[in-house]
Formats: structure tokens, sequence, C-alpha cells
């Protein structure tokens, strides 16, 4: 790979590779683009990138380009690469007796009854404060918490995983990780996850008060309603004191405060993570520890086709002409009218 491509911007390098290539990117990363023209996937990616950080992820792949250069004149070979790299890990994971078991075992030993399954994202939760509990990767620690063997006894999925490869671009892809478990059994593994969850919640459920009301249990989450959204010295020493009894569990968690913003009049929904403040006002280990500090908002409920429109609205940022295209039908369209006039 000659120099000057290696000083151009990563996001530049990528915007330039075969639209096959540039689609497995955006499914690697979650990246709502839907448009692989050379200079609107470009636009759009600049665009997002303070956002979503699409530099970095773009990087992650110029590093496994640089070397496999036969990657830019056989796009077949990225994807022939990437398809051995999934079929080594699992049929590994295959061929251990502790997955056996784990084919074999009763499910019923970690079947939940009466737990909480509800959407949080409609118009009545608009500006409620949440607080949430999410198990990292909880495919995982399922494996994990059934026989640590499955996953050679490693604490973490990055560890486990780079056994395999020494490229960060497949150890950091969610859609290879949705790959490699869902070739594993997901729903046995999704019965031990809700298993997982419900003994978190039973771990911390007498200490919950009259502040926190559990809305949500889920595979990989638990989401509380905060009653009273006061933050004051009285909510700092219940959620230090929660986060300390999380921390006796054996699982990798992470865990997120926000509020709930409604994009009106659409049902659509942004996610504004109040960790950050609570970081600099709460100073406390265990604080830093648990609450994620790279999280400032999510939009959910968006599709890709508007999502540029809502991005812009959202940040008070002027429209773009390339941010009505959209595809419809594999064709290239455009919104007539803004969604947010």
């Amino acid at each position: 790979m000659s120099n000057s491509v290696s000083k151009i911007s990563k996001i530049s390098f990528v915007s330039n590779l075969q639209n096959s290539i540039k689609q497995r990117f955006v499914k690697d990363f979650s990246l709502p683009i839907t448009i692989f023209n050379n200079d609107l996937f470009y636009y759009y990616c600049i665009t997002l990138n303070d956002f979503l950080d699409i530099e970095n992820k773009a990087k992650l792949l110029y590093n496994f380009i640089k070397n496999n250069e036969d990657v830019l004149e056989n796009k077949e070979k990225f994807f022939e690469i990437s398809s051995k790299f999934n079929t080594d890990v699992i049929e590994y994971i295959k061929g251990k007796e502790s997955f056996n078991k784990f084919l074999q075992f009763d499910m019923n030993k970690f079947k939940v009854h009466n737990y909480k399954n509800s959407n949080i994202y409609h118009s009545d939760n608009d500006s409620k404060y949440y607080f949430t509990v999410d198990l990292i990767k909880g495919n995982f620690q399922a494996f994990k918490y059934f026989d640590p063997n499955i996953v050679d006894n490693m604490n973490d999925y990055e560890n486990f995983i780079k056994q395999f490869t020494k490229y960060d671009y497949f150890v950091q892809s969610k859609y290879i990780r949705q790959v490699i478990f869902g070739h594993l059994n997901t729903k046995r593994q999704q019965t031990i996850m809700k298993y997982i969850m419900m003994e978190i919640y039973k771990k911390i459920e007498k200490y919950l008060d009259n502040i926190f009301e559990l809305e949500c249990l889920n595979n990989d989450e638990l989401i509380f309603n905060i009653k009273v959204p006061v933050f004051n010295n009285k909510y700092k020493k219940k959620i230090i004191f929660l986060l300390k009894e999380l921390k006796k569990l054996p699982f990798n968690l992470k865990v997120n405060i926000f509020k709930l913003k409604h994009l009106k009049p659409e049902n659509m929904y942004v996610k504004e993570y109040i960790n950050r403040f609570l970081l600099y006002t709460w100073k406390d280990d265990i604080i830093e520890e648990y609450l994620d500090n790279y999280k400032k908002i999510e939009f959910k409920c968006v599709p890709n086709n508007v999502f540029m429109q809502v991005f812009k609205y959202y940040f008070n940022m002027e429209l773009d002409d390339r941010d009505l295209y959209f595809y419809y039908d594999k064709r290239l369209a455009k919104w007539l009218k803004p969604l947010f006039e």
C-alpha cells in the first residue's frame, strides 16, 4: 500500500473501496448509512464521525487491508478471510465437550417466571429518567456462566476472540460477534442471559426503595424508571450502594442513566445520557468504573432512511440536500419534503 494512501483520511480510504466492502463495514459497526456512492458515503461518514467515531472504525478496516492488500484487487478475499475466521471460532467452540453439555442441559433449571418485559419507547415516557444495568456482551457471559471452559476461562469476549485473529477489526465487529453466537444455539444462550438478569435484579431488588421502579427485564438489560430524579446526595449514596452490590456479582456490567426525549410528532426517541454530568459531580471510583463515560446520546426507533434528517434536527444543524437521499427498491431516491419543517 503506497505512502500516499497511508496519509489520507481513513474515512476517505474506506469511501473509495468497493461498495460490497463498504456495506459490510456499515453492518460490522451498525452504522445508519444506506447509500454507498463514494461521495455521499464520505459525506455521511464525515458528518457522523464525531457522533459515531467512524474514523477509528475505518482505521481498523484500513489496518486489516494494509496487511491483506490483495483485497483491493479481489473483494471476495475480504469475505473469504472473514468467513474462515467465523468458521474457525464456531467449530472450535462446537468441538468442546463443555459446549455439548450446554446443548444437552435441561434449560428448565434456568427458566424465569413473571419477568417484566415492556417497551419504554412511547410518548407517555417523554422526559422520564431511567437507570439501566447492561450485561456486556451477554452471549459470551452466558457461556462463561454455564461453564467457563466453553470460552477457555477467559474473562471477556475480546481476550477470547483474540486467540483466533490479530486483526482488531474482527475483534470489534458487532456483526461478527452476532454471527458467531448465532450459530451456537442462541435460544439457549438467551435463556441463560435472562436468568442472569433476574439474578441481578434479585440481588438489588430489596435496595431499590421507592426511588427505582423496574420497567423492563430483557435478555441483557434491566431498565428502571427513576421516580423522583433529583440527583442529590441521597441519590448519589443510593446509586453508589447499588453499584457496590453489583460489583459483588461475577458479571461484566455497565450502568447508564438517561433522560428519554420524544422527537415529536414522530414516534422517534433520543436517550440523553447524563453519565458524564454524574461522573463530574459525583467523583467516586466505583462510579467511574461502572458508568459509561463515552455515551452522550443514542437515537432509538429511527429508520436509517431518515437518520441524517433526524440527526441534523436534534443537533439543530442546517439540513443539506444530501441528507434527503435514501434507497427505495434498489434505486436512489430523495425525500421531496424534509421530515421536520
